[in-house]
């Protein structure tokens, strides 16, 4: 009986404590999870092996590709293959070393940049605030966005990321200083999101279930594309003596791909030390000079730097054609059209192409009033542009919107008010930019015209086989029957006929009769 009773406290008290244990872990605290960003960033350096590195270099083939550069607006920018990569990386001083060969990608060639004859070598740094090339063995220095990108992406990188977030590395555009832990949903799973700002502009790493970083997106202040989304993705990693890289890499700036490398060698800690040549160091950013040059009555000739423009005087009003780089040349430029034509609106901006370098300055004419005269094919794609908020550096527009008048031009167009004329002609066959005008000015004989023919100095030799875009475009004068007496290019110097036909092998200009006007319309 005593036996039994023993055994009845025995299983009661058990039970008691199993209830209680049950009870305690209901009520007890659970662990947390790792969302604070310290934890999460400390977690992902361990995975990937970060904690002791210093400087990394890796290399590989790929391709890279030209921004903003493609055939027609809806195109992928022009491509060349990276036969030979190799990047090193110095975090500890924000220093970047890139060298690469490249041949030409797209063939038939299409679009701007190329084409590109035999191998080509490129050999890119940064370190700190200064940026450089190297053409054979002279440092070029490089400034303005050039610089600014190239120490955005030292920091997307995924060691770079992992820096920058566990330094809190500077405070971005509606981001805090220090780094930020969200969830999204990537590829319909949930993933973690780590979030910082390094200036002024904010980058979010993704994170997959094994805390490695599987992409990089930034943003990035673009003249056409406004706040530019920076994407990279990484896959496949390997261990590297314990350091986690990714042996598949892709990058897209706007809506197209820019960058994909296939790594096939790291070297964790490598040698980085970067000297800085003494002549990138005393290097003074280039002024916006704008040099006017008269060509005709009421026609200048606005140069400066690598891109151009012209400003013809009507009766009542002038017209601007090009509007080429960013809204700080656009602003140049107004300035001096305002000096040489005094009281009088720039009431249009002929535009010869899509391509970013030529188009980066439109929205300041939007803002300006002026109507944008284009091909057809680019009138969809300069609404979206013109309605663009850009947040990470404002621009007239952004800052007062005006409502753009955009007119399309098939084929040709003709302004005049009677007296003076500018004669717009859509180019045939054109493999540059499927969209690209050239500009006929009659007072003169002048040709204005845009990557067809970029005159090389005056005392170059002809090349022996001429471009084919020099040569479209004598078709196309011939075509259209001008009579030009000079050309004035958008990039390179003012030339005359004789020069052009010299350089495409042509001795002697066909006789020539006016186009019918016909068939313009205009103003």
């Amino acid at each position: 009986m005593v036996k039994k009773l023993f055994l009845r406290v025995i299983i009661g008290s058990a039970l008691t404590a199993a209830l209680l244990s049950a009870e305690d872990a209901k009520t007890a605290p659970k662990p947390e999870a790792k969302t604070d960003a310290k934890s999460v960033i400390a977690a992902v350096e361990k995975a990937m092996g970060a904690k002791d590195l210093k400087s990394i270099e890796y290399g590989g083939v790929g391709y890279s590709a030209n921004l903003g550069q493609g055939v027609n607006p809806a195109s992928p920018w022009p491509r060349f293959d990276v036969t030979a990569y190799t990047r090193t990386i110095d975090y500890a001083n924000a220093a970047s070393k890139e060298e690469l060969t490249r041949i030409q990608g797209n063939n038939p060639v299409r679009g701007g940049g190329a084409p590109i004859m035999g191998e080509q070598k490129q050999h890119n740094m940064v370190s700190g605030n200064y940026a450089w090339n190297l053409a054979g063995t002279n440092p070029v220095p490089q400034f303005g966005s050039t610089l600014e990108e190239r120490k955005l992406q030292i920091w997307m990188t995924p060691h770079g990321f992992i820096e920058a977030a566990k330094k809190g590395n500077g405070c971005a555009i509606n981001f805090d200083c220090e780094a930020k832990i969200s969830k999204k949903t990537e590829g319909g799973k949930p993933v973690t999101v780590i979030s910082v700002g390094v200036g002024k502009y904010p980058m979010e790493a993704y994170l997959d279930d094994k805390d490695m970083i599987t992409k990089v997106e930034a943003k990035f202040p673009n003249p056409v594309l406004g706040d530019m989304l920076i994407v990279t993705t990484y896959s496949d990693y390997k261990d590297y003596n314990g350091v986690k890289f990714p042996t598949k890499i892709t990058q897209t700036e706007g809506a197209y791909p820019t960058f994909g490398l296939t790594v096939n060698e790291v070297k964790p800690n490598a040698p980085a030390r970067l000297a800085l040549p003494d002549s990138v160091k005393t290097a003074e950013a280039p002024r916006n000079d704008v040099s006017d040059q008269l060509l005709a009555d009421g026609v200048w000739y606005l140069t400066g730097g690598t891109h151009h423009s012209l400003v013809v005087e009507f009766k009542d009003y002038m017209a601007i054609i090009e509007a080429p780089l960013n809204e700080a040349r656009s602003e140049a430029v107004l300035a001096e059209a305002k000096r040489l034509v005094i009281n009088k609106p720039v009431k249009y901006l002929i535009n010869t192409h899509q391509h970013f370098d030529h188009s980066g300055g439109l929205r300041t004419y939007v803002a300006e009033g002026a109507t944008i005269i284009t091909h057809t094919m680019n009138k969809p794609f300069y609404e979206q542009m013109f309605k663009m908020k850009p947040t990470l550096e404002p621009d007239r527009l952004a800052k007062t919107p005006k409502v753009p008048v955009i007119l399309p031009v098939m084929d040709r167009y003709l302004l005049t008010d009677g007296t003076q004329k500018i004669e717009v002609f859509a180019m045939k066959d054109d493999n540059h930019n499927e969209g690209m005008l050239i500009a006929y000015i009659p007072s003169g004989k002048i040709l204005v015209e845009a990557d067809e023919f970029n005159p090389p100095a005056a005392e170059a030799l002809p090349p022996v086989t001429p471009p084919a875009s020099s040569l479209n475009l004598y078709d196309n004068i011939q075509r259209l029957k001008l009579d030009v007496s000079k050309i004035a290019p958008i990039h390179g110097r003012l030339v005359t006929m004789a020069d052009f036909l010299k350089f495409i092998g042509k001795t002697e200009n066909k006789k020539v009769t006016a186009v019918s006007r016909a068939s313009l319309t205009g103003h």
